[in-house]
């Protein structure tokens, strides 16, 4: 067949930190400063800030105490009976923080980030910078990673995602260690719907059940940086599967966003995992 066609090849993307967040606890901690602050301090939390009705509302600090009694995460940022409401950040014990805008302790706009970007004992990172709009359970996020060796983090999938950050609805994920790049639609991490799958040279279209491949439409490579359809639906055999997806064998023959590929070794498994998470069982 061999049809040329100008179509370039993806690459995978490099995630570039919002500048908006890191200058977002920059003005938290300085509007704390500003303050005319009174103190709370029971079982649950140590609280410094603006109080009304004897709980945090406005601007404050509230240390939380975990029920060993130890402190707990830190909140900083603007609180309405209680609860971050507002702009925010969190700074867990571990390396854990979050830095946006959040509705009754909520997330629902920033970044979620593990790991040190200034420890240089610790470059290994991962999270998201989301939006959300407020109250809604579904929205956009772009989740990264760094990996092992590498000091700066790539873009694992950037697209729509449930209230669980699992990418669901439309987007486009590098599924690692692979570096195959898939875009299509995702339904509880798996592949669920049209896609579009590039693995180095390869490329491939087709509908997608549970992360599985059901009917492929499109089959084409790069020879020589030239794009050329291989086979197409007029010549693709209803019983053909491309080796990648094919089992055992196959690197991707399940697609999900979370690790390339679901290591239960059954596509029965795959069906029950996400008819489970449908279902609200989890």
């Amino acid at each position: 067949m061999g049809l040329n066609l100008s179509m370039e090849k993806k690459k995978i993307k490099k995630f570039i930190f919002n500048p908006i967040y890191d200058k977002l606890i920059e003005e938290i901690k300085n509007k704390l400063k500003k303050i005319k602050s009174k103190e709370i301090k029971n079982k649950k939390y140590s609280y410094i800030g603006e109080i009304k009705k004897n709980l945090p509302n406005g601007w404050g600090k509230m240390i939380c105490i975990a029920p060993n009694g130890q402190e707990d995460e830190t909140k900083m940022g603007e609180f309405k009976n209680g609860k971050l409401n507002g702009k925010g950040y969190i700074k867990f014990k571990h390396d854990l923080e979050l830095v946006g805008h959040f509705n009754k302790d909520r997330l629902y706009k920033g970044r979620q980030l593990h790991g040190s970007r200034t420890n240089k004992k610790d470059k290994y990172h991962f999270g998201h910078e989301i939006y959300f709009k407020k109250n809604k359970e579904d929205g956009f996020a772009n989740i990264f990673k760094t990996d092992p060796g590498h000091s700066k983090p790539t873009t694992r999938y950037e697209g729509n995602v449930n209230n669980n950050i699992d990418p669901h609805g439309k987007g486009i994920a590098c599924i690692y260690p692979f570096n195959a790049i898939a875009e299509g639609e995702w339904r509880w991490q798996f592949a669920h719907g049209e896609c579009k799958v590039q693995y180095e040279d390869e490329y491939y279209e087709g509908i997608w059940k549970y992360g599985k491949l059901i009917k492929l439409t499109l089959e084409g490579k790069w020879i020589k940086n030239k794009f050329q359809i291989l086979k197409d639906k007029s010549n693709i055999d209803k019983s053909y599967v491309p080796w990648i997806f094919k089992y055992p064998m196959g690197l991707l023959w399940l697609l999900t966003t979370e690790t390339g590929y679901l290591d239960s070794g059954s596509y029965a498994e795959a069906k029950r995992i996400f008819n489970n998470y449908e279902s609200g069982e989890w």
